[in-house]
């Protein structure tokens, strides 16, 4: 199911690594790159069905979504930190 989900978020857009444990989700926004990781095991693929699946992976990708949306942070924040 790992590889219909990875297929899955790569045809929204998303680049997509597998580590032990968890997932990195990436999309390179002109000279930002937006990422995630997110944590999900074997045993927590095995007692969701593919439709909660797919939901959780487009909550995720919608926290990507929002932060493109909302651009580059600016410079008079990045002053301030």
């Amino acid at each position: 199911m790992i590889e219909a989900l990875i297929d899955y978020i790569m045809k929204k857009g998303y680049k997509v690594r597998v580590s032990p444990g968890y997932l990195t989700i990436w999309k390179d926004v002109g000279e930002q790159r937006l990422s995630l990781s997110w944590g999900i095991t074997k045993a927590g693929l095995r007692v969701m069905d593919w439709d909660t699946l797919k939901y959780t992976a487009d909550c995720q990708l919608r926290k990507l979504a929002e932060a493109e949306k909302a651009g580059p942070p600016r410079e008079e924040a990045i002053e301030q930190a």
